[in-house]
């Protein structure tokens, strides 16, 4: 009843870039999607007020998809106080783990904190990462926690690692199973903590691209870190197509992506690159970690029938359609786009690179008489030569005509048999699948050991 009254108090005219929550007993909420997880959904309606609703008490949730990136400013996003729960899955889908993250400003400080919980065979290890800032954003400290516990319940390992920023240098306290030890560095007025910069970097306006000093306490070193943070795309999320803005984040061994919705919110994160993902749900269903069954997720890594070779996906948006021996195709239907991964077994290893490209080439005029290859370059793809072709062709249907770009990199395996990847889409969308395409390249599986990776996450590289 309560409810009712509220939703009925507040209900506007409809804006533009409004979005909807139509209840099961037809009253319709508009404003704006703070917070969304696979069961909860959280509204901005009227002058601030905040309604949160079960996903079960709603008929339908009407996205607006004309919102160009988060409507919270930078000013706000990095004042707010904020929070979310996350589940973990690895390359094959499999729940590995949960986090917790948080950001609480008081006193004139700011703490972002993490919490990290994983089971890793036998062991569970329990993990706290915490930074606090000044009043006007500056680093003062960072903290790291780690515990390993045997499933008897022993302690195996345990690490804490403290930095607090002084006078031009951070002072760094370690203590651990194995004892304990002090570090003093310099600390520059740029240097940044890991936490602290991706908080900065989401609630950032326009576009952000550079590269930053970042002390990590987790593995307590220094960094040189890529960021390209503020750019746009349209994404496949819950069946439905939702502009996101992208922060991309490169400490040297693996670029990883984070989507944020209208309301500066996380919808997807990779924490290790496509290894180790992270996805917001419920506090409820976050706990429920051991509940494997109701938390199954895409592999990430698709397999050739026969295991000779392997791609990564770039994201969720594409689904593995491979049905026979020899070749791996993946499809985006949101994107009308194709990517392709086939062994030229018809090609004798005696045959030159060049000579195998020409015989793709006729290929692919054979099944698009009007494809036009407008570049030829020579190029190298994990560590063996390449030869990559670009072309244009027409489709025509009842509906008119529409340009498509085909993107075909030819190249042989250590064992001398070649492989085609090709990349096909819309050309008015090709710019925005672009990166799908090169990071699906840079991480093609053409060893056997690649396709059963070590495990990845927080946890990987500690010292």
């Amino acid at each position: 009843m309560i409810l009712t009254i509220l939703t009925a108090a507040i209900l506007q005219a409809p804006q533009l870039q409004d979005d909807v929550v139509r209840l099961q007993s037809g009253t319709e909420v508009r404003g704006r999607i703070l917070r969304e997880t696979d069961d909860y959904i959280e509204l901005r309606v009227g002058d601030g007020m905040v309604l949160g609703f079960a996903k079960s008490k709603a008929a339908a949730i009407l996205r607006s998809v004309d919102r160009d990136g988060p409507e919270t400013d930078e000013s706000t996003m990095r004042s707010e106080d904020r929070e979310q729960w996350f589940v973990l899955h690895d390359a094959g889908g499999e729940v590995v783990g949960r986090m917790h993250e948080t950001v609480v400003r008081s006193d004139g400080e700011t703490r972002i904190g993490q919490e990290w919980h994983f089971e890793r065979g036998d062991q569970d290890v329990a993990m706290t990462v915490l930074e606090t800032l000044d009043g006007a954003d500056r680093p003062l400290s960072c903290f790291y926690h780690e515990r390993v516990v045997g499933r008897r319940g022993e302690v195996e390992s345990e690490r804490v690692v403290r930095g607090v920023v002084e006078d031009g240098q951070i002072a760094v306290t370690r203590r651990s199973t194995d004892g304990s030890s002090k570090r003093r560095y310099a600390f520059a007025d740029t240097a940044r903590f890991p936490l602290e910069l991706r908080h900065e970097l989401r609630g950032a306006s326009g576009r952000r691209v550079g590269s930053f000093e970042v002390y990590d306490p987790q593995l307590e070193q220094w960094r040189r870190v890529e960021v390209d943070a503020g750019s746009m795309r349209t994404i496949e999320h819950h069946g439905e197509r939702l502009r996101v803005k992208i922060v991309a984040v490169d400490p040297g061994d693996e670029r990883s992506i984070e989507w944020l919705d209208g309301a500066g919110q996380c919808v997807r994160r990779e924490v290790n690159g496509p290894s180790l993902v992270a996805l917001p749900v419920s506090e409820s269903r976050a706990a429920a970690l051991g509940d494997r069954r109701s938390q199954e997720f895409e592999s990430s890594l698709v397999t050739e029938a026969d295991e000779r070779f392997a791609l990564w996906l770039p994201n969720p948006m594409w689904r593995n359609t491979s049905t026979r021996a020899g070749e791996i195709s993946v499809h985006a239907e949101m994107l009308d786009a194709t990517m392709s991964l086939v062994l030229l077994d018809q090609l004798d290893s005696s045959v030159l690179l060049e000579s195998a490209v020409d015989t793709v080439e006729r290929w692919l005029r054979l099944a698009h008489p009007d494809l036009e290859f407008r570049s030829r370059q020579h190029t190298v793809l994990r560590d063996v030569h390449a030869v990559r072709l670009r072309g244009e062709y027409e489709v025509r249907a009842r509906g008119g005509s529409q340009r498509r770009v085909c993107d075909v990199v030819v190249f042989s395996r250590d064992d001398g048999s070649f492989l085609s990847f090709c990349a096909d889409a819309p050309r008015a969308g090709y710019e925005e699948l672009a990166e799908d395409i090169e990071r699906v390249l840079g991480r093609l599986e053409l060893r056997r050991e690649g396709f059963a990776p070590t495990p990845q996450g927080p946890v990987v590289g500690k010292r």
